[in-house]
């Protein structure tokens, strides 16, 4: 699509939405606008919107953006409803997300009770399906919904428990279900709040930093391994928990990046409690 053509059709679908939007994907999830000197970015990101700090849990421009398809989802703002709907485009082989909003809360005909239902329900729903209900950090059907594709200035941290079987043999599964929740408290406590730790598998776990230097990425993992091999459960004080970690600090996408780090982590794990970074 021609930067006219664009023009024109944001033109047009402004008389209909209450909101329209480009979003680049590959920028923070800035929002673009534009003329005819070509795509400027904003300053703001598309999850403003919203009042939030970070990007939406089940982002559908991502998936639009990844899928090269067209998404719709319903999004809550305090008693307000939205639809909202994200669109694949390319503007002059760019690839961007075209998002349209509406606010339709007034098209709906629920009480307050009713509507309280429908906004809890479709929260809930939205939990289940991207949280690992053990630990609380995302899970596998996240990382592969929403980050696979993605191009950018990732870090990408592959994390694996030590002997974990041997953990669950001497002590039980409910001490190994007590060392996972550990492993990921422990992790989101040295992670900003706009990174991402996932549990991609049993024992493993993915952390997911953007636009890290290089030296903070070095100094947050050896933080987290030292903190991990420290930690003492008060249930089970003789169980020691330790992981070893591959690490990537570079541009590209997220598969990439996770193919490098493991990698990195089967090395790592040849003397166990290691971190190794590329």
């Amino acid at each position: 699509m021609k930067k006219e053509e664009m023009i024109s059709l944001v033109k047009h679908l402004n008389i209909i939405f209450d909101t329209v939007r480009i979003v680049d994907l590959r920028s923070m999830n800035q929002y673009v606008y534009i003329d005819k000197e070509g795509l400027k970015k904003e300053t703001e990101c598309c999850y403003e919107i919203w009042e939030k700090e970070k990007k939406c849990d089940n982002c559908i421009a991502t998936k639009a953006l990844v899928q090269k398809t067209k998404v719709s989802k319903f999004e809550f703002v305090d008693d307000d409803i939205y639809y909202v709907t994200a669109m694949y485009i390319e503007v002059e082989d760019t690839p961007l997300v075209l998002e349209t909003v509406l606010h339709i809360t007034y098209e709906i005909s629920f009480d307050a009770y009713g509507q309280n239902e429908l906004v809890q329900s479709i929260l809930n729903t939205n939990k289940k399906i991207y949280e690992d209900a053990l630990t609380g950090a995302y899970n596998r059907h996240f990382y592969e919904d929403q980050l696979v594709g993605l191009y950018d200035d990732f870090s990408v941290v592959v994390v694996d428990a030590d002997d974990f079987k041997n953990i669950n043999d001497t002590y039980g599964h409910e001490a190994g279900d007590i060392a996972l929740r550990s492993i990921v408290q422990t992790i989101q406590f040295f992670i900003r709040s706009n990174d991402l730790v996932i549990r991609y598998g049993g024992d493993e776990f993915v952390i997911v930093f953007r636009n890290i230097p290089k030296d903070i990425f070095i100094l947050k993992l050896e933080k987290i391994r030292k903190a991990i091999s420290e930690l003492v459960i008060e249930k089970y004080p003789t169980m020691h928990i330790t992981v070893s970690m591959g690490g990537v600090n570079e541009e590209g996408k997220v598969e990439e990046l996770f193919n490098k780090a493991d990698y990195l982590l089967y090395q790592a794990k040849k003397e166990k409690n290691k971190v190794l970074i590329q």
